[in-house]
């Protein structure tokens, strides 16, 4: 679709002065500190996911830099941190997982390099290894926690951001065997809350920010031919969404007058409330785990061992199922030239943007929650944006903007 409607923001009159976009560059850290660092430009392609869904984002780039003289492995190394930087400011952070070089007749020189980003050492790494002990712990805050398992490895900072104030502190263990990136996940997922990385290399412990401010607007008008993507496109569906969740303690299933009516806890989200109340039901149960106790007092204290938003365990994991679920309530993807708002900012996740796209009846402030940055030859740089529905992913996001009240600490001290 042609661009329709142009205001004279920042990012036109930077087209305008020098008709094309910002830089893009790939900075290179290595990981031998006798060698420099270098920048590289020249790129034939890339692609660049950054998401707060899936923790572990990737990155690939295919260059030809015959600026370089002599061995590539001089520059380039697997190892070595990896930083694309938009008209200056960082949209990622990775380490290199490995350099591919190839030489061939019809195209000369290839360098194709791949990566992740920096929660792929919490992945990577046991929790319990030749330097990391076994942990056991009630009273682990989450700062306890991320400053624990990201001693040795190469993070250097996190930041907490809407924690919910516990009356009490969580379990927190580690077991052979397991990542320390998947302890982290079951430590936090009764909180509500996830895991992700910014831009810059920072981890982010908590809940999207749904409250802060929208960024810009993405439109597409037909009838007012108005418009500032290359496509759009909205997907509806909520068939599949559970309307209803009845979490259950494990034992508890197999006798149904034992789940009190209580425990069921309705999706209020418009799309599966409306199925329900046109007779549509997806009711849906989930089985929660817990500890054997000695007395019948023992289910009783386990149920406050976690207490989230007033609610027990059981509520919160069934208010985290249903958040969870209703990211496919409405997605949009918006695609568009360049990585760049009307601001001439670097578009980066964990932010809103109001969508305005009437043939698919929306007008409304959309979380943005993954991003895919690529570049070719052919097309030069896009951005894929997807979005979802505020108040999904998880449940009791607050209103009140969640990166002004969050503070960047240095990882590994206590």
């Amino acid at each position: 679709m042609a661009l329709g409607k142009i205001t004279d923001t920042p990012l036109q009159q930077y087209l305008s002065q020098n008709g094309r976009f910002p830089p893009v560059t790939l900075q290179i850290k290595p990981i031998d500190p006798r060698r420099q660092a270098v920048e590289i430009t020249n790129f034939t392609e890339y692609s660049f996911q950054n998401s707060v869904i899936v923790p572990v984002d990737s990155f690939e780039f295919k260059l030809r830099n015959q600026s370089l003289s002599g061995s590539l492995l001089k520059f380039v190394r697997d190892g070595d941190i990896a930083i694309l930087k938009a008209d200056g400011k960082i949209i990622s952070t990775g380490i290199i997982d490995s350099v591919n070089i190839s030489v061939n007749m019809d195209s000369g020189e290839d360098v194709t390099i791949h990566g992740r980003n920096l929660l792929s050492q919490l992945e990577d790494q046991s929790t319990i290894n030749d330097k990391d002990d076994p942990i056991w712990g009630n009273k682990m805050s989450p700062e306890d926690v991320i400053n624990a398992l990201v001693l040795n490895t190469r993070i250097n900072y996190y930041r907490l951001q809407q924690i919910p104030s516990l009356p009490s502190i969580p379990l927190f263990g580690t077991e052979p065997g397991e990542s320390k990136l998947s302890a982290l996940m079951r430590y936090i997922e009764p909180l509500n809350c996830m895991v992700w990385m910014d831009p810059d290399g920072t981890v982010v412990i908590g809940k999207p920010d749904m409250g802060s401010e929208s960024l810009g607007t993405f439109t597409v008008d037909r009838e007012n031919r108005n418009s500032n993507c290359l496509s759009i496109q909205a997907n509806y569906s909520s068939t599949r969404i559970p309307n209803i969740v009845v979490p259950v303690w494990t034992g508890q299933e197999t006798v149904q007058s034992r789940v009190a009516p209580e425990q069921s806890i309705p999706n209020n989200a418009s799309g599966p409330k409306r199925l329900l109340s046109q007779g549509h039901r997806v009711p849906k149960s989930i089985i929660v785990s817990n500890p054997q106790g000695s007395d019948p007092q023992a289910l009783s204290d386990v149920n406050q061992i976690v207490l989230v938003g007033g609610n027990n365990v059981l509520q919160a994991y069934a208010k985290r199922e249903i958040a969870r679920a209703n990211v496919g309530e409405i997605g949009v993807q918006v695609v568009i030239k360049g990585h760049y708002n009307s601001d001439l900012d670097p578009i980066v996740v964990d932010s809103n943007y109001q969508i305005n796209f009437p043939r698919a009846q929306l007008n409304e402030k959309m979380y943005l929650h993954t991003i895919n940055y690529s570049m070719d030859d052919k097309g030069g740089q896009k951005t894929s944006l997807f979005f979802c529905r505020l108040g999904s992913i998880v449940a009791d996001v607050s209103i009140a903007s969640a990166k002004a009240s969050s503070t960047k600490n240095q990882a590994g001290v206590q």
